[in-house]
């Protein structure tokens, strides 16, 4: 089975075992349409109390009524905000905006209290020296005054107090140098069999590449869209048909999971997520395949995520159920499988 057909079946054990209180982990990850709405409709009607952990924003504006926010906030303290998604998010945005601004207006102060102590100290410096032809005792009578200014600035720099936390930084993938219209691929009716009796896994498959092209491919799940991606990217061999990669294309693979075996990194799904797709962006591709890549990431890295794939001059190609995705890329051309 594919990753989404065997989420499925795990995610059904879940909700017919019809206990008083669901737990519910990234439920939407993985999931094709057809398993996005049956989910949203089980834990509709389910009759106890759900607790659910989703970046997934389409479910979370179907079925949450209250949100516990717990990235990293100014005070170190959860966010919890009733009503919608459209409440948690005001509130989510205001905070974020008053603590960037917080941080930005105690740093520049430092900087300001940080100056005036230089100016002190050089003053006082200087006024050791005093020009040529002036008074002797200038000096001694100037010395005091500099020293009580010097001594004043140092201590209003060591009151104030940086104690406004850093904001966590958002989510940056550098650009790559493709020229926008160069041809980088060519896949003339690739195809993958499963085997006899069997539906295939990949169908007959057609494609052009260039600098700065888009494509969305969707299907259901088992519909070969990360066999695709795979054989795009070399990773596996069409049974018929033939792959063309252009001016020595460079491609990124982003793939559905992190291995954790091969990541000498440890840390949260989300954390690995970022450095995954860093890892991909940082060679700088040609050609960038990114197989349900908003898995695990949290919604302002979805958001950061969208911004730079929009501004990349890579050719894209992504697949994705995330409906959230599908909605604010729904001007990019589509490839859909298994339809």
């Amino acid at each position: 089975m594919s990753v989404g057909q065997r989420y499925r079946v795990r995610l059904a054990g879940v909700i017919a075992a019809r206990a008083d209180l669901l737990l519910l982990d990234e439920p939407t990850n993985h999931l094709d349409a057809r398993g996005l709405d049956h989910l949203t409709q089980a834990v509709r009607e389910h009759p106890g109390a759900a607790a659910i952990i989703s970046h997934d924003r389409a479910l979370l504006a179907e079925i949450a009524t209250a949100f516990l926010d717990l990235d990293p906030t100014s005070d170190g303290e959860p966010l919890l905000v009733s009503g919608g998604l459209e409440q948690w998010q005001e509130a989510r945005r205001r905070h974020r905006a008053a603590w960037e601004d917080a941080h930005r207006a105690q740093q520049e102060e430092h900087e300001r209290l940080r100056s005036q102590a230089d100016a002190a100290r050089s003053r006082l410096s200087t006024g050791w020296r005093p020009d040529k032809g002036t008074g002797k005792h200038q000096r001694q009578s100037r010395a005091p005054g500099a020293v009580r200014a010097l001594n004043d600035r140092i201590d209003r720099l060591q009151e104030h107090r940086l104690d406004v936390p850093t904001p966590p930084p958002r989510l940056r993938l550098p650009a790559s140098d493709t020229r926008a219209g160069a041809p980088l691929l060519r896949v003339e009716e690739v195809e993958i069999e499963r085997g006899a009796g069997l539906p295939p896994r990949l169908p007959a498959t057609s494609l052009r590449l260039e600098g700065g092209d888009r494509l969305l491919v969707v299907g259901p799940n088992g519909s070969g869209k990360t066999t695709l991606l795979r054989v795009l990217a070399g990773d596996l061999a069409p049974m018929s048909g033939s792959v063309r990669r252009l001016s020595d294309a460079r491609i990124g693979l982003l793939e559905q999971e992190d291995d954790r075996a091969r990541s000498p990194h440890r840390g949260s799904p989300g954390e690995r997520r970022r450095r995954a797709l860093a890892a991909v962006f940082t060679p700088r591709p040609d050609i960038v395949l990114l197989d349900e890549p908003t898995n695990h990431l949290g919604i302002s890295g979805v958001d950061d995520l969208l911004d730079a794939l929009e501004r990349t001059p890579s050719a894209v190609v992504l697949a994705t159920h995330d409906r959230s995705v599908l909605r604010a890329l729904a001007h990019w051309p589509r490839l859909e499988l298994g339809g």
